[in-house]
């Protein structure tokens, strides 16, 4: 997974684009230093072929994130 996208919103938010696929769900997590991560969104369903999520953020100067997938069981 890549993410296209990333922009500022207001606050401390900030929304991600990433390609997607049919029947998965995905989980967002954001680190500051690449060694500590937080879930910032779990559960997501794709929206395929685009997910857009906005989440929020620490106030540190530096975010990094990783966003995970996995197939649905039907």
């Amino acid at each position: 997974l890549a993410i296209e996208a990333l922009s500022a919103a207001a606050g401390d938010r900030v929304v991600l684009n990433w390609q997607s696929s049919s029947n998965a769900v995905y989980t967002i997590r954001g680190s500051s230093n690449l060694i500590s991560w937080t879930e910032l969104a779990t559960d997501l369903p794709a929206t395929a072929p685009l997910n857009t999520q906005t989440v929020t953020v620490s106030e540190a100067a530096v975010h990094f994130f990783r966003i995970t997938g996995g197939r649905l069981d039907r």
